[in-house]
C-alpha cells in the first residue's frame, strides 16, 4: 500500500522525519484480517524505492479501530511517498528490533513520551519518567494521561539528555478541562533557584492575561494568543 504526504506543503525538506501513519478499515484495500500477526508484528515500511526498509514504532494498535504508527522517513516533502507491507507469516512471531529500541527517532530527539505507555521514553535515551497520581484516558493519538492539577504529574530524570541544551523545541497535545493561570504541560526548573526556568502550557502573562504558550525565565517569552477562554474541552498542539 502506498502512503503519500499531500498535507505537507512547505518548501523545506525534513530529514529523518517521524511521519504519523494512521491505519483503519476505512482505507481502501486495508483489513486487519490480512495481517499474519494480531499485534501487527508483520507490518513493514519501505522508502519509495520499494526496497529500503524504514524504522517505525507502533504507538497504538487496535484491530477494531485506528492504529497509530510513527515511520521515520529519510527525506519528507509534499511529493514524498513510502510503501507499507503486511501479511508475511515468517515475520509474525516478533516485531523488528527497531520498533522498540528508539530506531524511529533520531539523535535530535531527547525524549518522546506517548503517555499511552505510562511514562516510557520512546527514544534511545530511555529518559523514562515516574508517574504520580495521574490516570490513563483516551487521547488525541491513542491513549493519554489525565492530571488533577495539583498532585498529579510526571517527573523526568535529571541527566544530560533531558533537554539540557541551549536550543530545543517542546511539543505536546493538551486538553484542558478548565482555565486557570499557570497550568503547565511541561516545566523544567533549577533546584538551586527554587523555581521553574521553562514553562509550557497555559500561562498568565502579563498579570491578568491568559495565553496558551510558554515562558522562559528570567526573560519572559510568550507565544500564542491571549484569552485562553476558548481552550477548554479541545485538543491543542
Amino acid at each position: 500500500m502506498q502512503v503519500t504526504c499531500p498535507g505537507y506543503n512547505k518548501s523545506e525538506t525534513l530529514n529523518n522525519f517521524p511521519l504519523l501513519v494512521v491505519l483503519n478499515t476505512g482505507i481502501s484495500g486495508f483489513a486487519y484480517g490480512q495481517f499474519a500477526s494480531a499485534n501487527g508484528y508483520d507490518l513493514r515500511f519501505s522508502a519509495s524505492d520499494g526496497t529500503t526498509e524504514l524504522n517505525y514504532e507502533i504507538e497504538w494498535w487496535d484491530n477494531s479501530g485506528n492504529s497509530y504508527v510513527w515511520v521515520q522517513v529519510p527525506q519528507l516533502t509534499g511529493s514524498s511517498s513510502i510503501w507499507a507491507y503486511w501479511g508475511n507469516p515468517a515475520a509474525s512471531s516478533t516485531p523488528p528490533a527497531y520498533t522498540g529500541n528508539g530506531g524511529a527517532w533520531d539523535s535530535t530527539f531527547k525524549g518522546v513520551w506517548h503517555l499511552n505507555l505510562g511514562c516510557v521514553d520512546s527514544t534511545a535515551n530511555t529518559n523514562n519518567g515516574t508517574s504520580y497520581n495521574n490516570t490513563s484516558v483516551a487521547g488525541r493519538i491513542g491513549g493519554a494521561q489525565s492530571f488533577n492539577g495539583s498532585t498529579a504529574y510526571i517527573s523526568l530524570p535529571n541527566n544530560s539528555s533531558s533537554l539540557r541544551t541551549n536550543i530545543f523545541t517542546v511539543e505536546a497535545w493538551i486538553n484542558l478541562n478548565a482555565q486557570h493561570e499557570w497550568q503547565y504541560a511541561f516545566s523544567a526548573g533549577d533546584a538551586g533557584l527554587d523555581r521553574s526556568i521553562i514553562d509550557f502550557g497555559e500561562v498568565e502573562y502579563p498579570a491578568g492575561t491568559k495565553r496558551f504558550g510558554g515562558c522562559i525565565w528570567p526573560n519572559a517569552g510568550i507565544e500564542g494568543p491571549a484569552d485562553a477562554g476558548t481552550y477548554a474541552g479541545q485538543w491543542h498542539q
